[in-house]
């Protein structure tokens, strides 16, 4: 596991720009690697956007947001469905969602997990939105 989380980030050392479809590729191999079968899986990026530069340390942060997302989704959410999607509307925008059972964003006893995402957030200037409809639903931005 430890070589695996090694080589999950190893590709953006080397690089002073990366594409996001580099990011869209990493999370879908780790996604796919952790995820158990019964788990209907879907991941996407806009075609718009998919050469589109970002700085490595942006790559990294996202990437680290969607291994939480994916973990928590696997521990808590008791979901059958799970989502990844890499949107653009002039700015990126990341949405992960499941159809489990969802939580109270505002009460929730933020562990590890949650914390560990907004201090990434915090690094790159992004912001996190949840929903909780039929599942969690959350929306990342990025600038």
């Amino acid at each position: 596991d430890t070589i695996n989380n090694l080589r999950e980030t190893i590709w953006t050392l080397d690089s002073k720009i990366i594409r996001l479809q580099d990011v869209y590729h990493q999370s879908k191999k780790y996604i796919e690697r952790y995820l158990p079968e019964s788990i209907e899986f879907d991941i996407q990026i806009q075609k718009e956007f998919i050469s589109k530069e970002i700085h490595p340390e942006v790559a990294v942060n996202i990437f680290r947001i969607i291994q939480e997302l994916t973990q928590n989704m696997l521990k808590y959410s008791k979901a059958n469905k799970f989502s990844v999607h890499f949107v653009f509307d002039g700015k990126i925008k990341l949405i992960v969602e499941d159809n489990g059972v969802g939580f109270d964003y505002k009460t929730v006893s933020k562990g590890e997990g949650l914390k560990n995402i907004q201090k990434r957030l915090d690094k790159i200037s992004g912001k996190l939105t949840y929903e909780n409809n039929s599942g969690s639903k959350f929306i990342i931005h990025f600038n």
